[in-house]
């Protein structure tokens, strides 16, 4: 019985070390990931617009009974280009407000938190400073 039960613990311990395993390896492929989404996604919505260009004006060829039905798919792809450009256009300011709210209270300190991949407001070490004039 107790042979049973240690290899009961053993295989949970097992599968615990496998999940924060493949957790780790998960986080590390995220940034990747989202880099190869923000790069695919101007491609995309570039795409969009321009099939939803060649579709209206196909539809303009088409018989009046079936013009609407391709009118409203190019006015869909062109709205899913634009709604995809402009989320990517604000991606930087959603990251930077998602980094925000999920930080700890401030514990009294005023110096701003530094927003990963963007600039902090309070850091001026990497600008270069002028000497003090000669007297």
């Amino acid at each position: 019985m107790v042979r049973g039960k240690t290899s009961l613990v053993l295989l949970i311990g097992l599968l615990m070390v496998g999940i924060v395993s493949a957790t780790v390896k998960i986080e590390s492929k995220i940034p990747e990931g989202i880099a190869f989404f923000t790069n695919i996604g101007w491609g995309l919505s570039l795409l969009l617009i321009i099939l939803a260009g060649i579709v209206y004006g196909v539809s303009q060829t088409m018989p009046p009974d079936s013009r609407g039905k391709w009118v409203n798919t190019a006015i869909g792809l062109f709205v899913g280009g634009i709604v995809i450009a402009m989320v990517l256009g604000a991606a930087g300011m959603i990251r930077s407000l998602a980094y925000e709210s999920l930080q700890p209270a401030d514990s009294g300190t005023s110096a701003p938190a530094p927003v990963p991949g963007g600039v902090s407001g309070g850091d001026l070490g990497s600008i270069p400073q002028e000497p003090p004039p000669a007297s």
